[in-house]
């Protein structure tokens, strides 16, 4: 029963660990999607060409 609950509560830190990571790795992406959408088109025409 203990063993249970450790592992249920140790599931419950890692996803809540998991979930913030993926929130501030998103607010990242999103910072230099952001920031690098302008250059974006012309990055991708000198790519394709």
């Amino acid at each position: 029963m203990n063993n249970k609950h450790r592992l249920v509560l140790a599931s419950i830190v890692l996803a809540t660990e998991i979930f913030r990571f993926a929130t501030k790795l998103v607010v990242l992406l999103g910072m230099i999607y952001n920031y690098c959408w302008p250059h974006a088109s012309n990055l991708g025409i000198k790519i394709r060409a």
